[in-house]
């Protein structure tokens, strides 16, 4: 099976049968564009669309979320610029943290429905903010279990490598780990 197709910029033209508004996020559902709510995307529809019943059939033309430089998008409430937005629903965006970011807000918005402008995750190398990861427990002297790293609770047997070294390791390595967490987290860059 081959490739149909391929898009060499940033736009593409999908099917759509529902009036759909200008700069909303979109998805596809069942080959048709529909309105992407807090989920993941295909991009940002172009020009609104006025779906079944045109004399013309439908089709809207989607900015993708690859594409270089910066998107128009509709806020679903008041957003700061400089912070991280996320999907919402109805196609819109929100600093509201959840599984999907969409991008940099580089400007404001001041209520529901205003446009701004966002520089999307992706463009920048961002596939997307990770979820539930427990930190690290440094479980040193107990037993082992979910979210812990095994005991090393034997460090000098008489006649063995002295480990002392290695569950020094584990327990910085530990404490590492869980300090990228903290700080992923409060960028918003983790739920």
């Amino acid at each position: 099976m081959g490739v149909g197709q391929f898009v060499a910029h940033g736009y593409k033209s999908f099917p759509c049968v529902v009036a759909i508004g200008q700069y909303l996020r979109v998805k596809l559902t069942a080959g048709d564009l529909v309105v992407a709510g807090a989920e993941a995307d295909i991009g940002t529809l172009q020009a609104a669309t006025f779906g079944a019943g045109t004399i013309m059939p439908q089709s809207g033309s989607v900015r993708l979320p690859n594409d270089g430089g910066t998107h128009v998008m509709v806020a679903a409430a008041a957003i700061t610029s400089g912070v991280v937005v996320y999907a919402a629903a109805a196609g819109q965006v929100s600093a509201a943290v959840n599984a999907f970011p969409v991008g940099i807000a580089l400007e404001a918005a001041t209520a529901q429905g205003d446009l701004l402008e966002v520089l999307p995750l992706r463009s920048i190398g961002m596939p997307g903010v990770a979820t539930d990861v427990a930190a690290i427990t440094d479980n040193s002297g107990g037993a082992s279990g979910a979210g812990t790293i095994a005991a090393i609770t034997d460090v000098t047997t008489p006649g063995c490598a002295d480990f002392t070294t290695t569950k020094n390791a584990v327990a910085t390595l530990a404490a590492e780990v869980n300090a990228i967490l903290t700080n992923l987290k409060a960028a918003g860059l983790m739920a």
